[in-house]
């Protein structure tokens, strides 16, 4: 591959495996509730995912005017920016019209975090931030309730319920990945609050539960986030030491999708 199309490719392509399933599981869960797929649910899609992908450039082009990426970064940073930028609006001028623009409210804390983390990134701070990496996955928890809500045609309540589950099992994901690439490096990398990962799992799975006995979400539910406690045990008796980052993204990821699936799948059952 030559060099600028692999300028390209790193500005185009987020490579941490945890953002895309920290953004992949609230939208597919809330579409899935949403318990329909029409061309308004194809708009929050092509939105959301635009949305999504803008961050990799815009944090290029941070690091460009910086001086922490070479200025031959800047004009494809900005280039990507803009036609993802373009792809959103036209996306959700379509929900606008079909009258989903209350949803645009739920981007204005994206708006905040994203700012945030620009300004850590201006002044090389950006890194093994634990703070906001759980803030940003509250955020993209909100693509839940708007999948849903786009789904169902209304803004259901039951919505916020769905997007505190979502955001627990975020959190715990965050705190999760930190956790192993701490055990794999304790001098190079953070740890989470001691016993956070594991209380965080088993309120998941008793939050989940409450919510199921009070007929918020569906019945099955609690059997989705019994992963997240089984996954924080085998965690604490095989630490990822030796293995590497990647095989942990891997693991990390594999997780994320079992979890998306029987969080999805109850909602299919309804």
């Amino acid at each position: 591959m030559n060099r600028p199309a692999r300028i390209h490719r790193q500005i185009v392509v987020p490579t941490e495996h945890g953002s895309w399933a920290l953004f992949g599981t609230p939208l597919l869960v809330g579409i899935a509730a949403g318990q329909d797929f029409s061309l308004v649910t194809l708009y929050l899609l092509v939105a959301t995912t635009s949305g999504f992908l803008m961050r990799q450039p815009l944090t290029t082009c941070v690091m460009a005017l910086s001086g922490r990426r070479s200025r031959e970064y800047l004009r494809p940073a900005v280039l990507w920016t803009l036609v993802f930028a373009g792809i959103a609006a036209l996306h959700i001028f379509g929900l606008c019209l079909r009258g989903f623009a209350y949803l645009l409210w739920l981007a204005v804390p994206g708006m905040i975090v994203l700012v945030w983390h620009l300004a850590l990134t201006a002044r090389r701070l950006e890194r093994r931030q634990m703070t906001i990496e759980v803030l940003g996955a509250a955020f993209l928890a909100l693509c839940a309730p708007a999948g849903m809500w786009v789904g169902l045609g209304t803004a259901d309540p039951h919505g916020w319920a769905l997007y505190a589950l979502v955001t627990v099992h975020g959190a715990w994901a965050v705190l999760y990945g930190f956790l192993r690439l701490h055990q794999r490096a304790p001098k190079n990398r953070p740890a989470p609050p001691r016993g956070g990962v594991l209380a965080l799992a088993i309120g998941g799975f008793v939050l989940a539960a409450g919510m199921s006995a009070a007929g918020w979400v569906p019945a099955l539910t609690p059997v989705a986030f019994a992963v997240q406690p089984l996954e924080t045990l085998r965690g604490r008796l095989r630490p990822a030491k030796g293995l590497m980052p990647r095989q942990i993204g891997f693991q990390l990821l594999f997780v994320a999708i079992l979890h998306t699936v029987l969080f999805g799948a109850v909602w299919c059952l309804v």
